[in-house]
């Protein structure tokens, strides 16, 4: 169930979307998201992190240790980075158990970062499933390569609508990972317009649907790729 969730922007702005600053990357976005959420919650009632992203700065090394330092949390608790975009960080938080922080960050394109903490007590969040297709529009190598075959009713119709086709949804009340007109489209009506696209993008999406106090079905996706939640 989801606690309390945190959220965190970048100061600066270019083209409408927030960027980060010289001094800012994943880790320091997701520890101000994760602060933020954790408020006065006692250390030892963390007992996971799950960190998602696309952009870790350290490959090598690691960024758990930096994460765990900047949030105040002992250097036992278990921190796991998952490489993915939206759908890796709803699923995250529909499978947490209690005591688990799941963070999303992003600094490709729009920045920013989400953090949900899940414990025992507040709104339950339950998985109403998952499409995985391959439909690699956008491509990023090791080397930082990047292709975009720019094909948006390809992705719109043969990715997207595709995977949509495969699921049972109920009342949309967000969509996260498309722009704010295809987010209207996909749900038949208004829904919160994001920060973000990315890994956080879902988490800002169930923040903004709390605080509406609304409930029903969020949606992450990342291009062919859908995860769908209820939240209660």
């Amino acid at each position: 169930m989801i606690h309390s969730i945190g959220t965190a922007l970048p100061a600066w702005s270019a083209g409408g979307v927030r960027i980060v600053g010289d001094d800012e990357d994943v880790v320091t976005l997701a520890v101000a998201a994760g602060r933020a959420a954790l408020g006065a919650t006692p250390t030892d009632a963390v007992t996971t992190v799950v960190f998602v992203s696309r952009d870790f700065p350290l490959l090598e090394g690691g960024n758990s240790a930096p994460l765990l330092a900047g949030l105040d949390l002992p250097d036992h608790v278990d921190v796991r980075e998952q490489l993915g975009g939206g759908p890796a960080a709803l699923q995250a938080v529909a499978d947490a158990a209690a005591g688990t922080l799941v963070i999303g960050a992003d600094t490709g394109g729009a920045a920013g970062a989400a953090a949900v903490l899940c414990t025992d007590e507040g709104a339950a969040v339950s998985m109403v499933g998952r499409v995985t297709r391959s439909l690699p529009v956008a491509t990023r190598a090791p080397t930082g390569a990047t292709t975009d075959y720019a094909d948006p009713r390809l992705l719109r119709v043969l990715g997207v609508g595709a995977s949509l086709a495969e699921l049972d949804l109920g009342q949309l009340v967000a969509v996260a990972g498309v722009s704010p007109k295809d987010a209207q489209a996909i749900a038949g009506g208004a829904v919160p317009a994001l920060p973000a696209t990315g890994a956080s993008a879902p988490l800002f999406a169930l923040a903004a649907v709390a605080e509406q106090g609304a409930s029903g079905t969020v949606l992450a996706i990342e291009q062919a790729t859908v995860v769908a939640v209820d939240l209660g």
